[in-house]
């Protein structure tokens, strides 16, 4: 026989070419007039590639521009029509919950017919509706898809994993319940110091998983180390509320402690700080004349220190540092508008402003000229830190912040014209 041609829907053709018992074979004669049965005959005799008429090229399964683009392509859609509205949640213990609504109305619908079927197609389990519209199911089987019915109205709906709506966008993780046990783990307060009592208390929740009542409970607590350094087990409570007081020493070591509680297989974990935590023994108020400070123009403040108790605390050292950072430049009534120049930047600056002793009554005066940020590209904001030092060496700290205006009034008028004209578009 002659070469056949390359190209796949030619190949038959050039197969009924062939000389077959001293004649030519051709593909109109034989092929297309022959019936399927004629044809599957040549096909188990090993004299056709395939009995049946299709034409189909696995290299232009895509084109639409052949045959092989439409084959086996079937367009399908289910129409439902119904006023059933269903809600399904699927739990982590694979109980279901199922609210059912009137779509028009908005409604519950009582006595609606819920059946459950797996993934044969086999229903195994029927619900109704109570008066609220709601159904659960608790059970070790896994329901592919589910109907409701109502007065010869059904709705279908789907259980699987994948036919559940995306909740990636919201917060929904909540806590887990651990073999229907359910527990809280607090502490009086969130920070100890070394030498005090912790007062520690759990709340068990067994409502689904009911333990005995006098089923004890366990607490341990680790050291930042890992070491156990207290192990305590209750069995007497009040209403499900178990305390376990325990002590630190003067020695213990800061850090973060681990309390954890185990009780009915449940385990229940607690971060317990442990600090060399010292509150502020002196209050430090600082109050300057104007609200925003300008460029150039003298700061005039006025510093002064008092014991908690009341009294000023005379002839002690303070000093106060001033941090100048970037900030965005607001005015009320052009909340809209952008006042900050992109093409500038600045970098945060620190100064100190003072560093003395107060007099006999606890106050100082403090006077100094702001000259930083003049390349600023809108407003600052300074952050200030002030800190007072008792004789002992002792020192107790407070920081507040105010807004620095480091421009001129022509720099303010030209910035608010641009302003104007280049509004910012609504988002």
């Amino acid at each position: 026989p002659r070469c056949m041609s390359p190209q796949p829907e030619k190949l038959w053709a050039d197969l009924f070419k062939m000389q077959v018992v001293g004649g030519t074979v051709t593909w109109h004669d034989q092929v297309l007039n022959a019936t399927e049965e004629e044809r599957e005959e040549k096909y188990w005799d090993n004299k056709l590639y395939s009995y049946r008429n299709h034409s189909y090229n696995w290299r232009q399964r895509k084109n639409p521009c052949y045959d092989s683009y439409y084959n086996d392509i079937i367009v399908a859609q289910n129409l439902l029509a119904s006023n059933i509205g269903i809600i399904a949640k699927k739990g982590n213990r694979k109980n279901y919950f199922f609210a059912v609504n009137d779509i028009i109305t908005a409604q519950p619908i009582s006595g609606a017919k819920i059946k459950l079927y797996n993934y044969q197609q086999q229903q195994f389990h029927q619900l109704v509706t109570n008066s609220e519209g709601i159904a659960t199911y608790n059970s070790d089987k896994e329901a592919h898809f589910a109907t409701v019915t109502k007065l010869g109205n059904t709705s279908y709906i789907k259980l699987n994993d994948g036919s559940a709506l995306s909740l990636s966008k919201f917060d929904v993780s909540g806590v887990k319940t651990q073999k229907g046990i359910k527990g809280y783990l607090y502490g009086e307060r969130g920070v100890w110091r070394p030498g005090d009592s912790i007062y520690l208390n759990f709340v068990l929740n067994d409502y689904d998983n009911r333990l005995p009542d006098d089923h004890p409970v366990k607490l341990e607590v680790t050291d930042p180390e890992g070491k156990l350094v207290f192990k305590k087990t209750l069995v007497d409570h009040v209403d499900r509320f178990y305390t376990f007081p325990f002590a630190t020493t003067t020695e213990s070591m800061t850090g973060i402690y681990k309390a954890k509680v185990s009780v009915g297989g449940a385990k229940f974990q607690k971060s317990l700080k442990v600090e060399t935590v010292k509150p502020n023994r002196i209050k430090m108020k600082l109050d300057f004349d104007d609200e925003i400070f300008s460029l150039g123009k003298k700061l005039h403040g006025q510093l002064q220190l008092n014991w908690l108790h009341g009294a000023a605390a005379k002839n002690l050292r303070a000093s106060v540092k001033a941090k100048v950072v970037n900030t965005t430049t607001r005015f009320k009534g052009y909340e809209s508008y952008l006042f900050n120049d992109p093409t500038r930047d600045y970098r945060s600056e620190e100064i100190e402003l003072f560093n003395k002793r107060v007099d006999e009554q606890g106050s100082a005066t403090l006077d100094q000229t702001l000259t930083l940020g003049e390349n600023a590209p809108g407003m600052l904001r300074v952050n200030f830190l002030v800190k007072a030092y008792e004789t002992g060496g002792d020192f107790s700290i407070d920081a507040f912040s105010k807004k620095y205006a480091p421009m001129s009034r022509m720099w303010v008028y030209n910035l608010l014209r641009k302003a104007i004209m280049v509004r910012t578009l609504p988002r």
